[in-house]
Order: C-alpha cells, then structure tokens, then sequence
C-alpha cells in the first residue's frame, strides 16, 4: 500500500512537471504529501508543517531539518531513518511513531507526546520530553551535549503502561523485562491458630515483551501458612511441618486490536495456576482437626479494554473468569460439614483507572466485582461467598527504569486467579517494586535517570555506619561485600548495584547462642535524594525480609527459655524455609539519611520499624551515628540507638526490655596504611574494622536488637567495595 502511494506520487508529479510549465511551477509539497501520506527519502527541509494531520505517514528517511512540525499529529508515523535536526516538534503527538535511527540533534521535542514512541538508537539528541504523563507545566527538560557520540537513552518508561495490579490492554514493548516483588501484610485480630495475626503474602516474579503485541508473565505467589483465620465454626490455618501455601502462575496476553492513534487498546489475557507441592488446609474445631489439600490447577480468562483520556488518565474494563472448582478458590477450601457450599466458576467484570497525578507519582485502582460463583469465604458462616476485590494506591516513578507502589489491598495475590480471590473480611496494606535490569539488552536503551544519560558514571558509595544497609546505594554494576565476626557470632552481606539510585542484596547473621535468634533474608534500597548531585542531604528508604531460625521463640514468647523447652536444634536461616510459630519472617523499612560534613566526616541518622509475621510491630526506632578521619589511615566511628515499640529489644533475666543498643568501631584503611597514596576515594577502597558493641548483629532488625543481658561483645570486619 505505501509503495503503491508512493510510487503514485511519483507519477502524478512527473506527469505534471512534463505537460506544464506553469504546472511545475505551481507545484505544493505539503499538498502532495498530504494526498499520497508517503515521502520516503524526501526532501522537506524548512517546510512549515505545523499543526497538520501526519498520522500514520511514511517519511522514512526524509530529510526535515529545519522543518516546523510543531503541534502536528505525528502518531503511527513512520520517521526511521529522518533527519531532524534543528526541527520544532514542540507540541507534537508522537504517540506510537517510529523514530529508530533517526538523527535528533537539537530537535525541539518540548511538550511533545512520546506515549510508545520508539527512540532505540535515534542519535544525539539534544532535548527530549520527559516521561510520559507529565502535563506542560512545571516539566524538566534534560540534554546530551551536541557532541556527545554516545547512544542517548529515551526517558520514556513502560512501567507506565505496566499493569498496577490487575492487567490493562497495553503491553511491554518488545525484548523489554521487568522484575516485581510484592509483599502484603494483614491484621486478623488474632483469630488464626496460636493467637497469632499479621499474614505476610509474598509474590515475586517477572514480565517480558516478546513482541510488541504479545506479553509473558510469571510468578512465585506466596500465601501466609496460618491464615485465613475464622471460618464458621473452625480455625483455619495452612501450618503443619509442610504447609502447603506456594503458588506458580503464568499468564499470556496477547494485543488483538487497537485504533490508529492506539487511544484504544483490546487485549486477551489467559493465565493458569497451580500449586508445587498442593494446597493445604487446616481446619481444628469441635474437637477435630482435619486437613484438606488440593492440586487443582485453574485457568482464568479477562479481555481488557483500556481506554487512554488525554496525557493524564487510563480507563480500563474487562470481563473476567475464573475456572475454580467446586471445592476450592486456591487457598480458600469449603469446610468440613454438610452443605458446605461451593466456589465454583466465577464471572465477573474488572476495571481499573490510573492517573498521573504530576511528574512521578500516579494513582491508580482496580476492582474484580464478580457476579457468579464465588471466590472468598464467610468468616462468620465459614461458606463460601462472593467478595469484591479491590486494589489502590500510588506509583512513584524513581526513574524510568525503576518505580514503588504503595497500596491498600483485599487482594490474596498479583497475578492470576490468586489475584481473583481475596483475604477474607480483611484489608492490608501492600508495597511493591518493579524495575527493569540491565540484563536485557533492550532495557538498556531506557534511561536509568532522569536526564536520559547513558553509562554515565553513578555517584560513590557513601561512608556510613557498622550497619549493613545504612547511607546511601551502591553504585550501578558495583559490589560491596562485607563480612563480620566476634562474640556476636559470623555476620556477612554481599550488596549489588543494580540500577542507579537502586540496590539488591542478601544478608546473614548467624548469631551464637540459644537466646538471640539467627536471620537470613534479601534486602532492597532505593535512595531518593543524593547529597552529590545537589541535594542537601542523601536519603534512601532500605527494605528487608528474612526468617529467622527456631531461636526466634524466645523473642516471640518473650522468654529467654521458650527454645530449650522446645527441646530441638537451633536450625539454620533460610529465606526459602517452611515458616512455623517459631520461625518467622521479619519485614524491616529503614530510612537512612547521611549527610558528608567533608571528605574527613559525615554522619547519619537512620529510623527504622520491624515487623514480625503475625505478630506486628515488634522494634521501632533509631540509630544515630559519625564517622571522622582522623589520621590518612584510620577513622573513628560511634553509634547509637533506641527502641520505642514491642514488650523490649533485650532480654533482661528471662524477660524482655528496653536497652540502648551502640558502636564502638576503629576504621583502618589497610591500602593506606602500607604505603598506597594513590588518589582513589575512600568509600572505594577496602576498610578494616575493630569494633565494641552490644546489638545483636548488623542487619537492621539486629541492629535495634541488644543482645542478652545487654552483654558486650567485641569482634573485627571488613568492607570490600568492587
């Protein structure tokens, strides 16, 4: 069809230029090129195109430099290959255009619409929009030097288009991938097994564009093990030595249709479920106790419709089904009596809205409002019954590779049919993170900062406390090993950059002893403000989530002898363990703040609350600390702390209480100290550390902890950044 209306063009234009003089003379480009919508390798440098329907035109390796395009509608525009430079795009809708290859050197690019626009390997660009959603006002404008021959990364962000919760229309576009971890907490007001509350459900998993219609995801979901609590006349738990509580799921969505200026998106979406090792259910009530376990798998079915309103708004609707089977929504199972009722196939609709709100932060909502079958249960009948699922809260971009959600919930899960079903007569709170990694290729085309810099360097590694995840991130592609150990036993950590201003890492504190429990855990940090780019401090908001080992009875019964009672080993920790009353997960927030005096001093100031599964909040408080160089080879450090919640942070006797946790250390720059004066910075050299404390360990749950009888233990690490 294009080359047909090009080739037309080409004939129409002869044919005039050969019968008439005056024809050719009267000739319009901008006539022609509206008439036959293609102008492959044309010339059209200087044309004032301003506010014209281009929609849909071929213009693939056009020369436009110098043309005025601005407020024209370029969306599904094919511009591969164009030469824009010096061209006003000010105003523009791009949305859905072609620019691969194209050469935008100190094209104006203000306020245009880059909602899907792809920009892989377009060259120095000199201004650019920023990320999609933001109104005209108040938006930044980031540059590349002219000169620069390095690729420039877009700054627009899938993660916009990203489903929040339940899926929307839009896909990831293709090669691209995203990494997701979702944790929610629910209170049951103790009426679960062992007078226990606060369910911890974790989903990690990922998403990846294998094209540009066509969307693959995948999850490990994973349920409490002693919820959902009250069920009619039962307790209800999934505990035992082998709780059945894990969940994989997949899920396809496949595009099938959208409107020209992709205003209006349809997709289908198919996802199934099933248990590794079978779901377990326990009832204990009227005397008995009785297991149920089922291995169904289930598929669900929805057909999204998303609806895109202006720059701002995303609507979408779509009816859903869940193919459960009589017996069982997943987790939830029909109790053990006569006319237990059934769940059933459910149908329903979905919808969701999300609005970009300014700049980096979007809110969003979803509901799945069933009208047949059922998908939760009755705490007080303890049948099952038909529940509304709902999700809301807000997304905030840190940058286009790298976003947090925050949200309430009565959600059992993020994907699938576990997103379908609900934690019943019950409302928690979820975070999640989603971010986009280095290791596909395609990722790396999208910037990873707001001024859509590429391998561009990232700022040090800040100088900070004895503690694991205090101060700032570690740089990009770097690592930070740290390894610990002394009376408190053998503490080590191995930290990741993985994007800018983003950091992974795993961690353990294997502590001696029968009275302080043991943790091993993965942690994230994000950090929000960075004293090296211009902000008057450095600030970063640091997660972790670890089990404990059995040790951990002691804390939770708040007697130093509930383990010797137990009369079995002290076990190992493992993330990846079976959770049970006395080993549990612990889900750490931090908020470390560090502020560098000058090359020789800094300090730091780091709140943070612990939450223990199905207990609450357990430690909240503080650490306070300095670090000075005093001689080029040795620094001095000092911390401490406090504790405000829980019953205690030591135990005291056979009980707990609240005890003020500190750091002693003495930092040896060994480098340094044999004679290397080279020039490199002291946040990337290795440290050795001597050190006084009486906290538990280095995590930063252990670091509010006291260890028992407020006893002082001494011991040596090191710090190894590479």
């Amino acid at each position: 069809m294009i080359k047909s209306a090009t080739f037309a063009a080409v004939v129409s234009l002869a044919v005039a230029g050969w019968s008439s003089p005056s024809a050719a003379q009267t000739f319009d480009p901008l006539q022609q090129l509206l008439e036959t919508r293609a102008c492959q390798n044309c010339d059209l440098s200087n044309l004032d195109l301003s506010g014209q329907d281009l929609s849909q035109i071929d213009l693939q390796g056009a020369t436009l430099t110098q043309a005025n395009l601005s407020g024209a509608d370029l969306s599904n525009a094919n511009l591969t290959g164009a030469n824009l430079t010096g061209a006003n795009l000010s105003g523009a809708n791009l949305q859905g255009a072609q620019l691969e290859t194209a050469i935008l050197t100190n094209t104006d690019l203000s306020n245009a619409n880059l909602e899907q626009t792809i920009l892989a390997e377009s060259e120095q660009i000199e201004s650019e929009a920023p990320i999609d959603g933001e109104g005209p006002a108040d938006r930044e404008t980031p540059t590349v030097e002219e000169d620069s021959d390095a690729e420039t990364a877009s700054l627009i962000s899938p993660l916009l288009n990203q489903q929040f919760q339940q899926p929307t229309a839009q896909t990831l576009p293709q090669g691209t991938v995203a990494l997701k971890g979702t944790s929610r907490l629910f209170s049951l007001s103790d009426d679960v097994a062992g007078d226990n509350d606060t369910p911890v459900f974790i989903h990690l998993g990922f998403s990846v564009g294998i094209t540009d219609d066509l969307e693959l995801s995948a999850a490990f979901q994973q349920a409490d093990s002693n919820s959902p609590g009250q069920q009619g006349p039962f307790i209800v738990n999934r505990g035992g030595d082998d709780p059945g509580n894990d969940e994989l799921t997949f899920q396809l969505k496949q595009k099938i249709w959208k409107n020209a200026d992709r205003s209006l998106e349809l997709s289908g979406v198919a996802a199934v479920s099933f248990p590794p090792s079978g779901r377990l259910s326990t009832f204990i009530g009227n005397g008995d106790v009785v297991s149920v376990e089922n291995d169904a798998v289930v598929p669900a079915l929805q057909l999204p419709l998303t609806a895109t309103v202006g720059e701002r708004t995303k609507l979408t609707l779509s009816p859903t089904i869940a193919f459960f089977p009589s017996g069982s929504a997943l987790f939830l199972s029909t109790p053990p009596i006569a006319n237990s009722g059934s769940f059933g196939t459910t149908f329903g609709l979905t919808g969701a809205a999300s609005f970009n709100a300014f700049d980096r932060l979007t809110l969003f909502a979803d509901a799945f409002v069933p009208f047949t079958g059922n998908n939760s249960i009755s705490p007080t009948s303890g049948l099952p019954n038909r529940e509304i699922v709902f999700n809301a809260g807000a997304r905030y971009l840190i940058n286009p590779r790298l976003a947090v959600d925050l949200f309430a919930t009565n959600a059992a899960g993020s994907l699938g049919p576990l997103a379908l079903t609900t934690q019943p007569d019950s409302v928690g709170i979820g975070a999640n993170l989603i971010f986009m990694p280095d290791l596909a290729p395609r990722n790396r085309r999208i910037a990873d900062n707001r001024k859509g810099e590429l391998d561009q360097p990232d700022s040090p590694r800040t100088i900070d406390g004895l503690g694991f995840f205090d101060g700032g991130t570690v740089p990009k592609g770097k690592f930070a090993f740290h390894l610990q150990g002394g009376s408190q036993g053998l503490l080590t950590a191995l930290r990741y950059g993985l994007l800018k201003d983003f950091e992974g890492g795993i961690f353990l504190d294997s502590i001696s002893g029968a009275v302080d429990e043991s943790e091993q855990g993965i942690s994230g940090k994000i950090r929000l403000l960075n004293q090296d780019k211009g902000a008057p401090f450095t600030l970063s908001v640091a997660g972790t989530l670890s089990q404990t080992n059995d040790v951990f009875s002691n804390f939770v019964n708040n007697d130093a002898g509930a383990f010797d009672a137990l009369g079995i080993d002290e076990g190992f920790p493992f993330i990846g363990n079976r959770d049970r009353d006395d080993r549990l997960f612990i889900v750490t927030t931090s908020v470390p703040i560090i502020y560098k005096i000058s090359e020789r001093a800094n300090v730091w100031f780091t709140p943070t609350v612990g939450l223990v599964q199905r207990e609450g909040v357990e430690l909240a408080g503080f650490n306070l600390g300095g670090e000075l160089q005093v001689l080029p080879a040795f620094s001095v450090l000092a911390e401490v702390g406090a504790n405000f919640a829980g019953s205690g942070n030591a135990f005291s006797g056979n009980s707990l209480v609240d005890r003020i946790p500190f750091n002693f250390a003495v930092r040896v720059d060994p480098l340094r100290l044999f004679g290397d004066d080279s020039d490199t910075p002291r946040a990337n050299r290795p440290n050795v550390e001597l050190f006084l404390t009486n906290r538990v360990g280095s995590s930063p749950w252990h670091q509010l902890r006291v260890r028992d009888q407020n006893d002082i233990a001494v011991g040596a690490g090191i710090l190894i950044p590479f």
